[in-house]
Parts: structure tokens; C-alpha cells; sequence
């Protein structure tokens, strides 16, 4: 539904609203940055009862992201309708090629600085990430030496080299019979 006519420069005011909006939701990012830094804190130190009460304020931050993001898909229609261009093919830099200037350098810095806070939020999760999964497989380790596993295949002899003892009673500190 693209056509190859010259698009009209954006009206300020429109830009305006999206700059606004913009700066609303990196505000937001903000809140679940500082957040996920705290939830960092919290896994490394081990205080799961700290990480827990994040966790449960970060779902409050979420469902505002959540409503703030609906209402830029609405402004983005809009604006997609304005340049008569699909919604999936509207892009900042394309707002910004067809703003005026003094609105141009205003949602040129919010795009610019939404952008850094959203990599750092990117950044701080994949950490995240990995070191739950880092302690869920230090957890899963020492569960292994305390309760044994049956999977892990056996040597067949034990350490004095009789045979036949029965792996499931190998091995293990702590035995799932007692």
C-alpha cells in the first residue's frame, strides 16, 4: 500500500506527541533496568527472599510497559496512516527524515538514549539469565552428589574391583532408601 509519491513533512505536533510517548516508556525502561540490576544483586548475594519481592514490583513495571506499548501501536497506526504506509513498515528513522528540525533533535536524543537503556536492559537480563541457570546447575550438581542419579552409567566394579554391586546404591552420600 506504499506508493512512490513524496511524503508530506510531519506535522510537530504529531511528532511531539511521539516524542512525549517515547520519553514515557523510556522512563519505564528505566524503572525495570534499575530493577533487573537489583534482582543481579540479590541472585549473586543468594537473598531469594529480596529477589522474590523484585520480582513481584517488576510485574507491576511490566504491565504498564505492556500498556504504554498499545498505546504506541495505536500512535504508530496514525502515523502509518498519516504517511499512508503499512504499520510494519514505519520506522523512527523515517519520522525523523520527514520531521522538522528543531522536533527532529528532540526525538533524535530520545530514540538515542531509549536505545542505550534498552541494551543495557538486554545486557543485565542475558546476565541474569545466566547465572540463575549458572546456580540451577550447581543446585543440580550437589543434589547429584547427595542423592546419587541412576542415570549416570557405572562402572561396573567398585573401588576394592568386586563386581556387581548395585548402581543405584553407589556413589551417593546420601541414598534415596535411607
Amino acid at each position: 500500500m506504499t506508493t512512490n509519491a513524496p511524503l508530506p513533512a510531519l506535522n510537530a505536533v504529531v511528532v511531539q506527541q511521539l516524542t512525549a510517548h517515547l520519553e514515557a516508556e523510556m522512563t519505564v525502561q528505566k524503572q525495570l533496568l534499575a530493577l533487573a540490576e537489583r534482582k543481579q544483586r540479590e541472585i549473586v548475594s543468594g537473598d531469594m527472599v529480596a529477589f522474590n519481592a523484585l520480582v513481584e514490583r517488576e510485574q507491576s513495571v511490566l504491565t504498564e510497559i505492556n500498556r504504554l506499548r498499545q498505546l504506541r501501536d495505536r500512535l504508530v497506526h496514525a502515523l502509518a496512516g498519516v504517511l499512508n504506509v503499512r504499520d510494519r513498515d514505519l520506522r523512527l528513522s523515517r519520522v525523523l527524515e520527514l520531521s522538522s528540525s528543531p522536533t527532529r533533535e528532540a526525538l533524535a536524543r530520545v530514540r538515542d538514549e531509549l536505545t542505550v537503556v534498552m541494551l543495557r536492559l538486554r545486557t543485565v537480563n542475558d546476565r541474569n539469565t545466566l547465572l540463575i541457570r549458572q546456580s540451577l546447575g550447581l543446585l543440580r550438581d550437589v543434589m547429584q552428589s547427595l542423592v546419587g542419579d541412576g542415570s549416570v552409567a557405572a562402572d561396573p566394579y567398585d573401588r576394592r574391583g568386586n563386581g556387581g554391586a548395585n548402581v543405584a546404591d553407589r556413589g551417593a552420600l546420601v541414598n534415596i532408601r535411607g
